[in-house]
């Protein structure tokens, strides 16, 4: 048993002299690599945590630029001589358009950013707020989200003031990215259902038909899909043109 044992010894010696010599002769080599590496992780280390910084930077400028207006906005003088009866009515466009202005400079300054999508949502509803839908839109269509949940949110709001600005066929490419994105499932009852009215306001009825029908089927518990219905039956019992749906 003894010789076994000394046998595997020495048998093993020779592959470990082996294996330290190869790691001597290529310490250079393997050194090499080591500090590479190093540098590498370092480097991505140092990459994500100066992104993480510049987004916190920005993210801090959007929000003191958006409470800044909406402190403009919400602020009411009970000195102004109103009508007693009425509420205080918010400050007028021309009022806050000063600080609009900076806060759309400062978000297309940061477009690319996470924030900058953000911060164009919430002016884009002041825009609406105001009737400006004009540019509402082009603050949204100049944002480039990151995140399919943003830009899918974008989209949603696209198509809403798409549609007051009476252009369905833009709606209607704006819906399209939202039903495409299978991450965004939650927000496809809603997107199928106004590709349905957008394409009713075309006077397209058969694809209006298509949508209604497909939100009525795949959805039939949500309030959306009884809404769908409503507007089957309207499309079956009611000849409609395109003149008389504008």
């Amino acid at each position: 048993m003894a010789q076994r044992k000394d046998t595997k010894t020495v048998t093993e010696v020779p592959f470990a002299d082996k294996l330290a010599k190869q790691l001597h002769d290529n310490r250079t080599a393997i050194m090499g690599v080591l500090v590479v590496g190093c540098i590498l992780g370092l480097s991505i280390v140092g990459y994500g945590y100066m992104q993480k910084q510049k987004e916190l930077k920005v993210e801090t400028e959007l929000y003191t630029l958006r409470s800044q207006l909406e402190n403009k906005i919400n602020s009411i003088d009970f000195d102004a001589k109103t009508d007693p009866e009425k509420l205080p009515e918010k400050p007028r466009f021309e009022e806050i358009q000063g600080l609009t202005n900076k806060f759309e400079q400062a978000i297309l300054k940061h477009s690319s950013s996470t924030s900058a999508a953000t911060a164009a949502l919430d002016l884009g509803s002041i825009y609406t707020g105001y009737k400006k839908f004009d540019l509402a839109k082009n603050i949204l269509e100049k944002v480039k989200p990151k995140s399919d949940v943003l830009s899918s949110l974008v989209n949603q709001q696209l198509a809403t003031i798409m549609f007051e600005l009476k252009d369905f066929k833009g709606a209607i490419s704006s819906l399209d990215k939202i039903t495409k994105s299978k991450d965004q499932a939650f927000l496809h009852p809603d997107a199928l259902l106004k590709k349905g009215l957008a394409y009713y306001r075309l006077g397209d009825m058969e694809k209006a038909k298509s949508a209604f029908e497909q939100v009525a089927e795949e959805y039939t518990e949500k309030s959306t899909g009884q809404t769908a219905e409503k507007y089957l039956r309207v499309l079956k019992f009611k000849s409609l043109t395109p003149a008389s749906t504008n």
